[in-house]
């Protein structure tokens, strides 16, 4: 993914400032794999921009099932770098307005992410302020927040 990405990528929407916290952040729920499929693309060289029209599957790696699909818009700014190589510098992403299907994808990604950390570090639990959360900073993540439909 280095031949596509800058180093110092930006997601800003979604507070990610750099290559490697983006890599981690896709590499956080290991039991699903997103597949993007460009259905239209638009370029803009006055502002080193593209944009695409994706379509997004959520599959589950296990089965290969399709567990969730939606539409998206994703803009890309780009740069050129010393080696003359196109980079994507920042990414901004708006989804299908589908509340439906984004809280399914959102749920689908916690939960997947959920699996990976009990699988890889064996978490404890404990009450906190009347809730239940998972290690993980200074509160964690609420487990409530794992099943919100």
């Amino acid at each position: 993914m280095d031949k596509y990405y800058a180093p110092d990528l930006s997601f800003p929407a979604d507070m990610v400032t750099s290559r490697e916290q983006w890599y981690k952040r896709c590499l956080n729920h290991p039991d699903v794999q997103d597949k993007l499929s460009l259905e239209h693309i638009i370029v803009d060289e006055r502002k080193d921009e593209t944009g695409g029209i994706l379509k997004t599957q959520v599959i589950d790696c296990a089965t290969g099932r399709i567990l969730t699909e939606l539409r998206m818009n994703a803009l890309y700014n780009l740069r050129i770098n010393e080696n003359k190589d196109i980079k994507i510098k920042e990414v901004r992403v708006f989804l299908e307005n589908d509340l439906g299907k984004v809280t399914r994808l959102a749920q689908l990604y916690r939960i997947g992410a959920l699996k990976y950390r009990l699988d890889v570090r064996k978490a404890s639990y404990w009450k906190l302020e009347d809730e239940l959360y998972l290690n993980g900073g200074e509160k964690g993540l609420p487990l409530r927040s794992l099943f919100f439909y």
